[in-house]
């Protein structure tokens, strides 16, 4: 087993405001790495709502995200509701099979959609923890971090149609120190990857 990495995550960024609050102010927006959406719950707290990897940049990955979501392709909750952890669903997003066909309905209600869906980007904070090296580990990362949050009951918005890939019994096990620079619910602090 490989022992003393550490991994450091960065933020909270804004998705939309002002540059130098978001992550395209931050000096890690041309970085790879393992990153989650948050919703602040408390002054200092947040809880997870996505996490993701990425081997691109983080301003190529939250670009196709940002176009994602305006183009309906992601699900959209009520903002208000989801900053006091309950899923009010305003749109089903177009990502799954059944829904594809339903592009019209979208733009029938573009105006009202894009501003539900503005703010809820302006509610996200996101944390970044920059990372060269291998997609593997990325994944295991990301996929440890998920685990946790699950684990310690700690996922009222956790996206529950998140893929990840664990590591695999044939893989040796790596132990990360991760530090946060707020309270984010349920993430690992040590973690076996």
């Amino acid at each position: 087993m490989l022992a003393g990495e550490e991994i450091h995550f960065r933020g909270p960024y804004e998705w939309l405001g002002p540059k130098e609050r978001t992550l395209y102010g931050s000096g890690w927006v041309g970085e790879p790495g393992v990153y989650l959406w948050t919703i602040p719950t408390a002054a200092t707290t947040f809880t997870p709502y996505y996490v993701g990897e990425t081997g691109r940049s983080f301003a190529e990955r939250f670009a196709e995200h940002t176009r994602a979501y305006l183009g309906g392709e992601y699900t959209v909750w009520e903002p208000e509701d989801f900053l006091q952890k309950n899923k009010v669903e305003v749109w089903g997003g177009l990502w799954k099979p059944e829904r594809r066909g339903l592009f019209g309905e979208y733009l029938e209600n573009l105006e009202r959609l894009n501003m539900r869906t503005l703010d809820l980007l302006k509610a996200y904070r996101i944390f970044i923890a920059p990372m060269r090296g291998s997609e593997r580990m990325r994944e295991r990362v990301e996929a440890a971090i998920i685990r946790a949050v699950k684990l310690a009951d700690q996922h009222p918005l956790l996206d529950e149609n998140l893929r990840f890939r664990p590591r695999l019994p044939s893989e040796a096990p790596v132990t990360y120190e991760m530090h946060w620079p707020a309270s984010v619910e349920g993430v690992p602090t040590r973690c076996q990857v």
